[in-house]
């Protein structure tokens, strides 16, 4: 058989009995979805227009003359029916057997359902889904007791028979094949592994041209770029250390730091159950970069989240392929075998009357005077110059000098009721709670004076973008330029700019975009970041205009359109 490794192209249709017999239709489809699932095959589904030209003898031949099939190239050629080979090119960080360098790698996929539709125009179109080659034939394979082995060894011998490699745990439990009976079909090579992994509570899947049959636990930690070394002890009532052993793993947190090769776009989710403290699993976006040669079977450690920080098992990752969308990775902690392993709940702890009452009576709700601080924890004095959270100010060659909010402590009064009322709120104090600071310049703003005489260079709204975990907030202002004159546009009007130009990770314009463990707590973050801002911007107008401005003034930076 030929090596599908010879034939180059990204997406190639090809009959590998045939070397002279492919093709590279990788500049004709419109879209390529590509997905590595956990306890399955890796899918790949394109779409791809068959041109449909109108012949100009049409004209002058009778309509049951004209051969519609005829100006079909792809139909006409057979290129997509089911048990076609296709062969994609992709790229892998390392492998299972070790390394940890990109390699390309060949996928082989064999068509599986194929729907032939209306397209754009006069042309129709295929829709197209792949698994991969190996996997299918194990599925047609109705003569399971051929293959030789027992538990494992006849994984890695039915791996190996349809050109696998293979990866995986010892098992001592026995593969059981049920032959035909009467009008019962008999059971496929796949139905018996899948029977099989069961009893041993493994997984099983297909990745880059490797058959794994190994337990979840077995796995953690077995395929990443970066490893760590851990001691283990000979007993547990030793002191004396034993084997090393050697944790592998992909780093990732957000914000993102520059030495991890995976990059998140935003805060992963992550859920843990009351029920059992333990227990973790989630998702998270990760850029196309390196995101697109993550799987499943690799361990990511996730960082800087305490409470959630842990080492993940990667169980799915999809993505279009050939496009700018960020790759989506879906991840878990292993799971448990309950027959050996019982849950880690949390203690009992304390026990407490679950209700009060307080008869004919009212609790008082006091106001608490707070003043606010500045960054050195003295009382703050307007104009703010001492401050060192807002230095240094924007400047004409500084313009994205945006201040700095190690702590949210600025809030003057509040009272114990407030979070079920209008009245202002505490600060949070919670640290870091800037996730992005903005792309406005800051020093020539455009200056809108009010009725009142009020100065007005930003005038921010507090929208909710991420009204789940994590909880982010975006300041937007409501002062812009609009054909060279300063206007105030609604906060309605700014809102539907801002995600009609794609949001913060998009081309929208926006002061911050502020986090917080509840929803609650990034609106008053993100209220608290725009005190910070309007502040800084009260010494930059004074900076500009050596006193309070006298005109509207439009900015360069600015502009509604």
């Amino acid at each position: 058989m030929t090596n599908p490794s010879n034939f180059a192209g990204k997406l190639i249709i090809a009959d590998l009995t045939n070397p002279d017999k492919r093709q590279d239709i990788s500049t004709l489809i419109t879209n390529l979805n590509v997905s590595y699932t956990m306890g399955e095959a890796s899918a790949l589904s394109f779409e791809i227009v068959d041109p449909f030209r109108i012949s100009a003898l049409q004209t002058i031949i009778s309509d049951r003359d004209f051969s519609v099939s005829r100006e079909l190239t792809f139909a006409n050629n057979n290129y997509f029916i089911p048990g076609r080979d296709i062969i994609y090119e992709t790229q892998t960080i390392g492998s299972l057997d070790g390394g940890t360098s990109v390699t390309n790698v060949k996928q082989l996929f064999e068509i599986v359902e194929v729907t032939f539709s209306q397209g754009p125009g006069i042309s129709p179109t295929f829709a197209v889904q792949c698994y991969s080659k190996g996997v299918q034939q194990m599925k047609r394979d109705r003569n399971p007791s051929a293959v030789k082995g027992t538990g494992t060894a006849f994984v890695r011998a039915a791996a190996l028979k349809y050109g696998l490699k293979f990866f995986g745990e010892q098992t001592s439990k026995p593969q059981t094949i049920t032959k035909a009976s009467g009008s019962k079909q008999a059971e496929s090579l796949w139905d018996v592994i899948t029977r099989l992994a069961g009893d041993a509570k493994f997984v099983f899947f297909e990745v880059d041209g490797y058959f794994v049959f190994a337990s979840e636990k077995f796995l953690l930690n077995k395929w990443g770029a970066k490893s760590t070394v851990i001691d283990v002890p000979r007993k547990a009532a030793e002191k004396k250390l034993g084997k090393k052993t050697f944790k592998k793993f992909f780093p990732v947190s957000f914000p993102n730091s520059a030495s991890n090769p995976l990059q998140l776009t935003q805060f992963p989710k992550i859920s843990k159950s009351a029920n059992d403290a333990y227990e973790g699993n989630g998702s998270l976006l990760l850029n196309r970069k390196n995101g697109t040669q993550l799987r499943p079977g690799m361990t990511i450690k996730v960082d800087n989240i305490p409470n959630m920080s842990n080492y993940y098992l990667v169980t799915e990752v999809s993505f279009p392929d050939m496009s700018p969308e960020p790759v989506t990775v879906s991840f878990r902690t292993p799971s448990r075998d309950e027959e050996k392993e019982k849950p880690k709940e949390l203690a009992i702890g304390t026990s407490y009357k679950q209700s009060y009452s307080a008869a004919g009576s009212r609790f008082a709700v006091k106001n608490i005077s707070k003043t606010a601080r500045d960054s050195s924890g003295g009382a703050r004095q307007r104009p703010w110059l001492g401050d060192a959270r807002l230095l240094p100010l924007p400047a004409p060659g500084f313009p994205l000098s945006y201040p700095r909010m190690a702590k949210a402590n600025i809030t003057k009064l509040y009272d114990k009721a407030s979070i079920l009322s209008s009245k202002a709120e505490s600060s949070t104090l919670q640290a870091n709670t800037v996730v992005a600071t903005g792309n406005l310049d800051l020093w020539d703003r455009p200056v809108l004076i009010g009725d009142n005489g009020e100065v007005k260079t930003l005038y921010s709204i507090t929208h909710v973008i991420n009204a789940t975990t994590p909880y982010l907030c975006v300041l937007l202002p409501l002062i812009y330029t609009e054909d060279g004159v300063v206007v105030q546009k609604t906060e309605a009007e700014v809102i539907a700019k801002y995600n009609a130009d794609g949001g913060y990770l998009g081309s929208a314009k926006y002061l911050a975009v502020v986090s917080g463990p509840t929803k609650r707590n990034a609106i008053v973050n993100a209220r608290d970041y725009g005190l910070l801002l309007s502040w800084q911007n009260e010494l930059v107008v004074k900076k500009r205009f050596n006193g309070p401005a006298s005109e509207a003034i439009g900015g360069p930076d600015s502009e509604w359109t």
